[in-house]
């Protein structure tokens, strides 16, 4: 399993996330979770999900899309409330 963290700018806000992401590749399918920190330093766990039909070549970039798909269309403000932040 691969893991890395960085910074993501959220599409359409223009918002700052830090992220990490795992992820790992069994024959041609990948399997990634993540998680981004919230204000207050709380976690939020991604959905993640399985790509099929990857490489050990795609893989990163396949992931990195799925995270900056499923980042971008959270409600960050809605997130950091409900965590009480």
């Amino acid at each position: 399993m691969l893991k890395i963290g960085g910074d993501h700018t959220q599409a359409g806000t223009g918002k700052v996330v830090q992220y990490t992401v795992e992820y790992d590749l069994d024959g041609n399918t990948g399997h990634w979770r993540g998680s981004i920190l919230l204000r207050g330093g709380k976690r939020h766990m991604l959905a993640g999900g399985v790509l099929a039909n990857v490489t050990r070549d795609t893989i990163g970039h396949a992931v990195m899309a799925a995270r900056d798909v499923e980042i971008d269309g959270l409600d960050l403000e809605a997130l950091n409330q409900a965590h009480g932040n």
